[in-house]
């Protein structure tokens, strides 16, 4: 019998300031890839990740509205056909709110779903990009190589070596992409454990994933 892959099993649970650390953005890295291929072979890496949290959004918010635990619900097949991942974030959002009792368990449940919406909008920053050549000395270092960057450049602005710093937080090179999908598997990670908490069916009793003052 083929064993469900469980992340949780690949490492101890990270914290949920790392996780938070992980997702923001990333400086534009010196060294970028040889050629296109290894940034398009991360970043389909990445989005398929996200995919797993997408799912775990479903299951979570099916639970939280009294739905069996490994079990979709037909409200729960409702929301998990909706094309929207922000929609399903204001639904599991809600039903947090509305449902869960203990104000410690909801305000926890509440961040851990606000590291789902900012692995969101990293997610469609890496599912809209593209690989560009890039060789330039820029603020006192040279950038050469390949870099996962926007789709489009906003032509009424300077050339687009000349654009502030603030502005190459999106150009990444493999590595960074690489970090952002471990990031996501992260989340993913402990949604799942978050769930099993809500519904005392965890293998072990981790209390502190649904205590604020202890993430």
């Amino acid at each position: 019998m083929n064993e469900t892959f469980d992340p949780r099993k690949q490492q101890q649970l990270p914290a949920y300031s790392a996780i938070s650390e992980a997702l923001n953005p990333k400086a534009f890295a010196g060294v970028g890839s040889k050629t296109g291929d290894e940034l398009f072979h991360h970043a389909g890496l990445a989005t398929s990740m996200f995919e797993q949290i997408q799912d775990e959004v479903v299951q979570l918010f099916d639970q939280l509205c009294g739905g069996t635990f490994g079990h979709i619900s037909p409200m729960g097949e409702i929301i998990g056909a909706t094309s929207s991942f922000n929609v399903k974030m204001d639904l599991v959002t809600q039903a947090a709110k509305s449902f869960l009792a203990d104000e410690k368990q909801q305000d926890a449940v509440l961040r851990w779903l606000k590291l789902a919406r900012k692995a969101s909008v990293v997610r469609n920053k890496i599912a809209h990009g593209r690989p560009i050549s890039v060789h330039f000395a820029f603020d006192g270092h040279d950038r050469h190589g390949v870099f996962w960057a926007p789709s489009l450049f906003d032509t009424r602005k300077a050339g687009w070596p000349q654009r502030r710093s603030a502005e190459w937080e999106f150009c990444w090179n493999g590595d960074q992409i690489r970090e952002y999908s471990s990031a996501f598997q992260s989340v993913y990670a402990m949604l799942m454990t978050v769930r099993e908490q809500l519904a005392g069916l965890g293998e072990e009793s981790i209390p502190a994933v649904l205590d604020p003052e202890r993430m």
